[in-house]
C-alpha cells in the first residue's frame, strides 16, 4: 500500500498535471486494514500535494488495502467497487470520480 501512496500516485499525478490544474480541493483516502492509514491530497496546491494526514476534506474515500493494491494493478475497477460498496465516497463524489480518472484510468 505505501509504494502505491508514494509511488504509483505521485507518478500518475505528475502524467496529468495539465487535468489537476483544473480541480480545486482537497481528498483524503482512508485505507483499512494491512499497511493502512489515511492520507490528503490537497488539489487547492499546485502541483497537488500528497501527505499523510488525517483531517477534514471536501471528499474521503474509504477502501480495504486489498481492494486498493488490485485497483492499481487493474485487476479490479474503481467504479464495481464503488457500485458494490467496496470503495465508498463521502462528500464530493464529482472530484473523486475526476481524481479516479487520473490515478487509475488509462
Amino acid at each position: 500500500v505505501k509504494e502505491v501512496i508514494t509511488d504509483y500516485f505521485p507518478h500518475r499525478l505528475g502524467m496529468h498535471e495539465e487535468s489537476l490544474s483544473r480541480l480545486n480541493g482537497i481528498l483524503k483516502l482512508v485505507v483499512k486494514g494491512d499497511d493502512g492509514g489515511v492520507w490528503k491530497l490537497d488539489l487547492n496546491h499546485k502541483p497537488a500535494r500528497l501527505f499523510a494526514e488525517d483531517g477534514s476534506a471536501d471528499c474521503t474515500i474509504t477502501v480495504v488495502s486489498s481492494d486498493l493494491l488490485k485497483i492499481a494493478n487493474r485487476e479490479l475497477n474503481a467504479g464495481e467497487c464503488f457500485l458494490q460498496a467496496r470503495l465508498r465516497v463521502a462528500g464530493d463524489e464529482l472530484l473523486a470520480y475526476k481524481l479516479g480518472q487520473i490515478l487509475f484510468g488509462a
